[in-house]
């Protein structure tokens, strides 16, 4: 995916529409979200007043921290004024200033996913203000749409190095280490410890050193656990939604899931992230 940006100053918007809160770690966020932007053009839309171009936005805002934590999402347009929206909806301002502006082409869903999912290994220095998605119709409807994505910069931050792992910018206390000691400049230390990472690369389990895979010269495997890699070969399935569907009884056994599809959607998440599967997408 191309992410590059252009940077923007924006005078502030006011938008109407419908809100809710989540979190990127919630088990229904996507599903959340989708039965908002239902509701929002089924029920909302049409009764909002003072549109100003009817485009569809998507605002998140009221982050509790950065991406890991809870924020507001609403799915809502840009309104002239606030004084005859009806009771029940929610009003908000887009804060104006900097912004680094990201264009893409595609599917309102699978697209866009991608695209915060790529975000997160960039580094931007972002404010965490008000960030938010604008939907321009294309000739093929949902599965073709141009949309402008618009993320919040602080300035007075520098672009902060991300793990190439799972993602999170890492200052100096959040860096992994090498297997001298030294501190590693690509990834943080939830991922990477002694010159070997503690998950799989693969499936994403935990690794303490007795469950590495080989090499095939008989070596310890510093990436990939022993289910997932022999002899310097992959033992499991080459795609990453049959690799979701081998996780799942492992994953149910934990009661960490309330079904089956949430916990293919946390896969679909967090496998991409790891190092087998972006090496696969080269």
């Amino acid at each position: 995916m191309n992410l590059s940006y252009e940077r923007v100053i924006l005078s502030p918007k006011t938008v109407a529409g419908l809100s809710l809160r989540t979190s990127n770690l919630s088990d229904s966020m996507t599903e959340d979200i989708g039965g908002l932007w239902n509701r929002f053009y089924s029920q909302a839309f049409d009764h909002i007043p003072d549109k100003v171009t009817g485009r569809g936005i998507g605002l998140y805002h009221h982050y509790e921290r950065d991406h890991l934590g809870a924020y507001d999402m609403m799915a809502c347009c840009e309104v002239a004024s606030t004084g005859q929206v009806p009771e029940g909806f929610a009003t908000a301002t887009i804060a104006g200033g900097p912004y680094a502006r990201f264009v893409i082409h595609g599917d309102v869903q699978k697209d866009v996913a991608a695209f915060w999912q790529a975000l997160w290994t960039l580094g931007l220095p972002r404010a965490y203000t008000t960030d938010f998605e604008e939907y321009i119709c294309g000739p093929g409807g949902m599965q073709d749409m141009e949309i402008h994505i618009y993320i919040a910069l602080d300035e007075e931050k520098q672009e902060s190095p991300v793990c190439q792992s799972c993602g999170i910018s890492m200052n100096d206390e959040d860096a992994g280490t090498e297997a001298d000691g030294s501190k590693s400049a690509a990834y943080c230390k939830h991922c990477y410890q002694n010159g070997a990472f503690t998950t799989c690369q693969s499936c994403g389990m935990p690794m303490d050193g007795q469950e590495w895979g080989t090499e095939t010269d008989g070596r310890k495997s510093t990436e990939y656990c022993t289910y997932c890699y022999e002899n310097g070969a992959f033992t499991t399935s080459p795609t990453l939604e049959g690799m979701i569907e081998q996780c799942l009884p492992f994953l149910m056994q934990g009661g960490t899931f309330e079904n089956k599809q949430a916990a293919r959607q946390a896969m679909r998440q967090y496998l991409p992230t790891l190092r087998r599967w972006k090496q696969a997408k080269k």
